[in-house]
Protein backbone atom coordinates (compact mmCIF):
# COMPACT_ATOMS: atom_id res chain seq x y z
CA UNK A 1 0.00 0.00 0.00
CA UNK A 2 1.66 3.26 -1.26
CA UNK A 3 2.19 5.91 1.17
CA UNK A 4 0.90 8.78 0.85
CA UNK A 5 3.17 12.35 1.77
CA UNK A 6 4.07 13.29 5.77
CA UNK A 7 1.68 15.82 6.44
CA UNK A 8 2.64 18.88 8.71
CA UNK A 9 -0.34 18.42 11.26
CA UNK A 10 -3.93 16.95 11.52
CA UNK A 11 -4.49 20.27 13.83
CA UNK A 12 -3.46 22.17 11.04
CA UNK A 13 -5.75 25.55 11.02
CA UNK A 14 -7.78 23.98 13.80
CA UNK A 15 -8.91 24.53 17.51
CA UNK A 16 -8.16 22.08 19.74
CA UNK A 17 -11.41 21.76 22.44
CA UNK A 18 -10.48 18.96 24.75
CA UNK A 19 -8.41 15.44 24.38
CA UNK A 20 -8.25 12.34 26.64
CA UNK A 21 -5.36 10.25 27.19
CA UNK A 22 -5.34 6.93 28.39
CA UNK A 23 -2.81 4.25 28.74
CA UNK A 24 -4.23 0.52 28.64
CA UNK A 25 -2.12 -1.60 31.05
CA UNK A 26 -3.22 -4.75 29.61
CA UNK A 27 -0.52 -6.34 26.74
CA UNK A 28 -2.06 -6.77 23.39
CA UNK A 29 -0.95 -7.96 20.11
CA UNK A 30 -0.97 -6.45 17.08
CA UNK A 31 -4.91 -7.74 16.23
CA UNK A 32 -6.03 -6.44 19.69
CA UNK A 33 -4.37 -3.07 18.80
CA UNK A 34 -6.31 -3.01 15.40
CA UNK A 35 -9.62 -3.66 17.73
CA UNK A 36 -9.07 -0.68 19.87
CA UNK A 37 -8.90 1.38 16.85
CA UNK A 38 -12.23 0.26 15.75
CA UNK A 39 -13.89 0.77 18.94
CA UNK A 40 -12.47 4.40 19.30
CA UNK A 41 -13.61 4.83 16.01
CA UNK A 42 -17.19 3.38 16.60
CA UNK A 43 -16.90 5.48 19.91
CA UNK A 44 -15.70 8.87 19.82
CA UNK A 45 -17.59 10.76 16.34
CA UNK A 46 -20.59 10.00 18.52
CA UNK A 47 -19.67 10.67 21.55
CA UNK A 48 -18.51 14.16 19.94
CA UNK A 49 -21.15 15.02 18.20
CA UNK A 50 -23.40 14.32 21.26
CA UNK A 51 -21.94 16.77 23.33
CA UNK A 52 -20.65 19.18 20.42
CA UNK A 53 -23.08 19.21 17.75
CA UNK A 54 -21.75 18.09 14.32
CA UNK A 55 -19.73 20.75 12.89
CA UNK A 56 -16.48 19.23 14.91
CA UNK A 57 -13.89 16.41 14.22
CA UNK A 58 -12.20 14.27 15.90
CA UNK A 59 -8.19 12.80 16.26
CA UNK A 60 -7.91 9.13 17.13
CA UNK A 61 -3.81 8.49 17.74
CA UNK A 62 -3.62 4.65 19.21
CA UNK A 63 0.28 4.03 19.94
CA UNK A 64 2.28 0.76 21.24
CA UNK A 65 2.47 1.17 25.10
CA UNK A 66 5.58 -0.75 26.86
CA UNK A 67 6.51 -4.17 26.62
CA UNK A 68 5.14 -6.33 29.21
CA UNK A 69 7.61 -9.15 28.90
CA UNK A 70 8.42 -11.33 26.44
CA UNK A 71 5.75 -13.20 24.23
CA UNK A 72 2.97 -11.09 26.21
CA UNK A 73 2.55 -8.04 23.52
CA UNK A 74 2.44 -4.68 24.81
CA UNK A 75 -0.08 -2.05 26.09
CA UNK A 76 -0.95 0.89 23.94
CA UNK A 77 -1.63 4.33 24.40
CA UNK A 78 -4.66 6.50 23.43
CA UNK A 79 -5.13 10.05 22.19
CA UNK A 80 -8.77 11.05 21.20
CA UNK A 81 -9.34 14.77 20.77
CA UNK A 82 -12.20 17.07 19.43
CA UNK A 83 -10.96 20.13 17.55
CA UNK A 84 -13.08 22.35 15.18
CA UNK A 85 -12.27 24.80 12.41
CA UNK A 86 -13.92 27.81 12.94
CA UNK A 87 -13.44 29.83 15.99
CA UNK A 88 -16.95 31.49 15.40
CA UNK A 89 -18.54 28.39 15.68
CA UNK A 90 -17.03 27.30 18.85
CA UNK A 91 -17.24 30.98 20.51
CA UNK A 92 -20.00 32.84 19.08
CA UNK A 93 -19.59 36.58 18.93
CA UNK A 94 -22.50 38.27 21.34
CA UNK A 95 -21.91 35.45 23.72
CA UNK A 96 -19.02 36.68 26.25
CA UNK A 97 -15.63 34.28 25.49
CA UNK A 98 -15.43 33.15 29.37
CA UNK A 99 -19.32 32.11 29.19
CA UNK A 100 -18.81 30.28 25.86
CA UNK A 101 -15.29 28.82 27.20
CA UNK A 102 -17.25 26.92 30.11
CA UNK A 103 -19.81 26.01 27.96
CA UNK A 104 -17.30 23.96 25.88
CA UNK A 105 -15.26 22.60 29.19
CA UNK A 106 -18.68 21.60 30.54
CA UNK A 107 -18.94 19.42 27.48
CA UNK A 108 -15.34 18.25 27.47
CA UNK A 109 -16.36 16.62 30.83
CA UNK A 110 -18.74 14.88 29.17
CA UNK A 111 -17.07 13.28 26.14
CA UNK A 112 -13.99 12.48 28.74
CA UNK A 113 -16.71 10.55 30.67
CA UNK A 114 -17.96 9.11 27.11
CA UNK A 115 -14.53 7.63 25.50
CA UNK A 116 -12.95 6.37 29.46
CA UNK A 117 -16.19 4.22 29.89
CA UNK A 118 -16.54 3.20 26.42
CA UNK A 119 -12.43 2.10 27.07
CA UNK A 120 -13.37 0.94 30.72
CA UNK A 121 -16.48 -1.15 28.92
CA UNK A 122 -14.17 -2.93 26.79
CA UNK A 123 -11.08 -3.42 28.82
CA UNK A 124 -12.17 -3.41 32.09
CA UNK A 125 -11.47 -0.39 34.83
CA UNK A 126 -8.42 -1.71 36.05
CA UNK A 127 -6.93 -2.20 32.78
CA UNK A 128 -6.66 1.19 32.52
CA UNK A 129 -3.45 2.73 33.71
CA UNK A 130 -3.04 6.69 33.35
CA UNK A 131 -5.71 9.05 32.07
CA UNK A 132 -5.89 12.64 31.89
CA UNK A 133 -8.44 15.22 30.90
CA UNK A 134 -6.62 18.16 28.45
CA UNK A 135 -8.45 20.73 28.73
CA UNK A 136 -6.78 22.56 25.47
CA UNK A 137 -8.38 26.28 24.42
CA UNK A 138 -11.28 26.54 26.50
CA UNK A 139 -9.58 25.68 29.18
CA UNK A 140 -6.39 28.47 28.91
CA UNK A 141 -9.10 31.10 27.81
CA UNK A 142 -11.22 30.29 31.10
CA UNK A 143 -7.95 30.51 33.58
CA UNK A 144 -7.18 33.63 31.50
CA UNK A 145 -10.06 35.35 32.94
CA UNK A 146 -10.14 33.76 36.56
CA UNK A 147 -6.51 35.49 36.61
CA UNK A 148 -7.66 39.18 34.73
CA UNK A 149 -11.15 39.90 35.30
CA UNK A 150 -11.45 39.88 39.16
CA UNK A 151 -8.75 42.46 39.94
CA UNK A 152 -9.62 42.64 43.56
CA UNK A 153 -8.48 39.27 43.50
CA UNK A 154 -4.98 40.22 42.04
CA UNK A 155 -4.32 43.16 44.65
CA UNK A 156 -3.15 45.10 42.04
CA UNK A 157 -4.27 49.08 41.76
CA UNK A 158 -4.04 50.01 37.98
CA UNK A 159 -3.66 47.91 34.54
CA UNK A 160 0.12 48.92 34.68
CA UNK A 161 0.46 47.40 38.25
CA UNK A 162 -1.26 44.45 36.53
CA UNK A 163 1.14 44.41 33.51
CA UNK A 164 4.12 44.18 35.89
CA UNK A 165 3.25 41.64 37.98
CA UNK A 166 0.88 39.58 35.94
CA UNK A 167 3.24 39.43 32.42
CA UNK A 168 5.20 36.44 32.87
CA UNK A 169 2.19 34.25 34.03
CA UNK A 170 0.31 36.00 31.54
CA UNK A 171 2.85 34.78 28.56
CA UNK A 172 2.70 31.13 29.82
CA UNK A 173 -0.84 31.04 29.75
CA UNK A 174 -0.79 32.56 26.50
CA UNK A 175 1.61 30.18 24.58
CA UNK A 176 -0.54 27.18 26.30
CA UNK A 177 -3.38 29.00 24.44
CA UNK A 178 -1.45 28.98 20.92
CA UNK A 179 -0.81 25.53 21.07
CA UNK A 180 -4.01 24.61 21.25
CA UNK A 181 -4.90 27.35 18.29
CA UNK A 182 -3.34 26.58 15.06
CA UNK A 183 -4.30 29.32 13.27
CA UNK A 184 -2.96 32.21 13.52
CA UNK A 185 -5.51 33.98 12.58
CA UNK A 186 -8.37 32.14 14.82
CA UNK A 187 -5.44 32.82 17.53
CA UNK A 188 -5.78 36.63 16.65
CA UNK A 189 -9.38 37.16 16.84
CA UNK A 190 -9.69 35.45 20.43
CA UNK A 191 -7.23 36.99 21.82
CA UNK A 192 -9.02 40.90 20.43
CA UNK A 193 -11.84 39.50 22.07
CA UNK A 194 -10.22 38.72 25.46
CA UNK A 195 -8.40 42.04 25.54
CA UNK A 196 -11.65 44.16 24.43
CA UNK A 197 -13.86 41.96 27.40
CA UNK A 198 -11.02 42.08 29.86
CA UNK A 199 -9.92 45.51 28.94
CA UNK A 200 -6.01 44.87 29.05
CA UNK A 201 -4.12 46.12 26.63
CA UNK A 202 -1.11 45.02 26.91
CA UNK A 203 -1.72 41.60 26.11
CA UNK A 204 -0.47 40.16 22.88
CA UNK A 205 -2.70 39.64 19.61
CA UNK A 206 -0.61 38.05 17.10
CA UNK A 207 1.49 34.67 17.32
CA UNK A 208 4.50 36.88 17.05
CA UNK A 209 4.10 39.16 19.40
CA UNK A 210 3.80 36.01 22.16
CA UNK A 211 7.92 35.85 23.91
CA UNK A 212 10.33 34.51 22.03
CA UNK A 213 10.52 31.68 25.45
CA UNK A 214 6.74 30.65 25.09
CA UNK A 215 6.80 30.58 21.35
CA UNK A 216 9.47 28.18 21.48
CA UNK A 217 6.79 25.91 22.72
CA UNK A 218 4.85 26.07 20.13
CA UNK A 219 4.88 23.18 17.19
CA UNK A 220 4.38 19.96 16.07
CA UNK A 221 4.94 16.90 17.98
CA UNK A 222 7.89 14.37 16.76
CA UNK A 223 4.88 11.80 16.55
CA UNK A 224 2.83 13.85 13.81
CA UNK A 225 6.00 15.03 12.28
CA UNK A 226 6.41 11.05 11.08
CA UNK A 227 2.69 11.09 10.01
CA UNK A 228 1.59 9.73 5.98
CA UNK A 229 -1.86 10.05 4.41
CA UNK A 230 -3.33 6.63 4.16
CA UNK A 231 -5.86 5.43 1.38
CA UNK A 232 -6.52 2.46 3.52
CA UNK A 233 -6.70 1.82 7.18
CA UNK A 234 -3.39 0.81 8.24
CA UNK A 235 -3.40 -1.93 10.64
CA UNK A 236 -1.13 -3.24 13.30
CA UNK A 237 -1.57 -6.89 12.51
CA UNK A 238 -0.68 -6.27 8.67
CA UNK A 239 2.11 -7.48 6.70
CA UNK A 240 4.75 -5.95 4.12
CA UNK A 241 5.43 -1.70 3.69
CA UNK A 242 2.01 -0.27 4.41
CA UNK A 243 2.43 -1.77 8.45
CA UNK A 244 2.97 1.45 11.21
CA UNK A 245 5.81 1.40 13.13
CA UNK A 246 3.75 2.16 16.33
CA UNK A 247 1.66 4.58 15.94
CA UNK A 248 -2.05 4.62 14.05
CA UNK A 249 -4.10 7.97 13.80
CA UNK A 250 -7.35 9.23 12.24
CA UNK A 251 -9.15 12.12 11.62
CA UNK A 252 -12.59 12.03 11.80
CA UNK A 253 -15.65 14.53 10.04
CA UNK A 254 -18.17 14.74 12.65
CA UNK A 255 -21.08 14.91 10.20
CA UNK A 256 -20.39 11.53 7.88
CA UNK A 257 -18.03 9.75 10.93
CA UNK A 258 -16.41 9.00 7.80
CA UNK A 259 -12.02 8.40 8.82
CA UNK A 260 -9.59 9.95 7.25
CA UNK A 261 -6.30 7.46 7.93
CA UNK A 262 -2.83 8.20 8.76
CA UNK A 263 0.35 5.84 10.04
CA UNK A 264 3.89 6.39 10.87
Amino acid sequence: MPAGPHVKALTHNRIELVEVYAELRAPLDDAALDGLVDRLIAAAAPAAVRRYGPGVEVLIHVGRGAARGSGRGVGATVRAAVQAASAERCFPRGTPLDACAADLLDRGGLFVRDLTAALAAAYGRRALGRTEHRRKAPGKIAALYRRIEPAALLKVSSMTALAETERGWLTAEIAGLLRSVHSPAAFARLMARIRRETGVGFLPIRPDEVAEPARRLVGVSDQERRLKRRRTPPRFAAVGAGRPHGLVAARLDGRSGAPAWFGD
